[in-house]
């Protein structure tokens, strides 16, 4: 019961984020393969989740014995390390959990970094993530999750040209705001 009520408590706090403006669904493969699901909180952070299998245990396939995999990240992603000319090609790191339903239950930790690529016209991303995994229950254990995947977009893409204009075009509203209170500011910067 008390580790019903974990994988129960992990969903709840996951899907806390529901008043997101962009929601992505769609598949992972790789280990684990199943689900994938995100949803975003405003343009850089993310909640990500997974709901899938893999026979993949402590550095070794077994084929007798598939695993139901949970998983649920926060992420932040950088868009602006590698410019793109179109779509939009963001790198991501992040924090979270996961719990491995086998003959044990396990529990751990997950460090997910990875790479997404918005298309500019179709609402698709792609996505390929490495994870190192810190498994604290039943035992102490390190291993990783790698994983490519798909997601179809709901929402606004932020990769389409429409939109990537609209995002250029707050960006330097904010700058010339910041340029006007410059110059309205009569103090004068003294620099030594």
């Amino acid at each position: 019961m008390k580790k019903f009520l974990i994988m129960i408590s992990i969903c709840l706090i996951s899907l806390n984020s529901l008043s997101a403006s962009e929601f992505e669904f769609g598949l992972i493969l790789g280990s684990p393969a199943g689900l994938s699901a995100k949803l975003w909180n405003d343009q850089r952070t993310a909640f990500d989740f997974g709901l899938g299998w893999s026979n993949y245990d402590n550095d070794r396939f077994d084929n007798d014995n598939d695993r139901v995999h949970l998983h649920s990240d926060y992420l932040i992603h950088r868009f602006d390390l590698i410019p793109v000319d179109q779509g939009r090609l963001g790198l991501y790191y992040g924090i979270g959990a996961r719990i491995v339903a086998d003959k044990d239950l396990k529990f751990g930790a997950r460090i997910p970094l990875g790479a997404c690529y918005n298309f500019p016209e179709v609402p698709l991303v792609i996505f390929l993530e490495l994870v190192p995994v810190v498994d604290i229950m039943p035992e102490l254990n390190i291993s990783p999750d790698i994983g490519i995947g798909v997601r179809y977009l709901f929402g606004k893409n932020p990769a389409s040209a429409k939109n990537k204009g609209q995002l250029k075009k707050k960006s330097d509203s904010k700058k010339e705001d910041k340029d006007e209170e410059d110059k309205e500011d009569p103090k004068v910067k003294l620099q030594w």
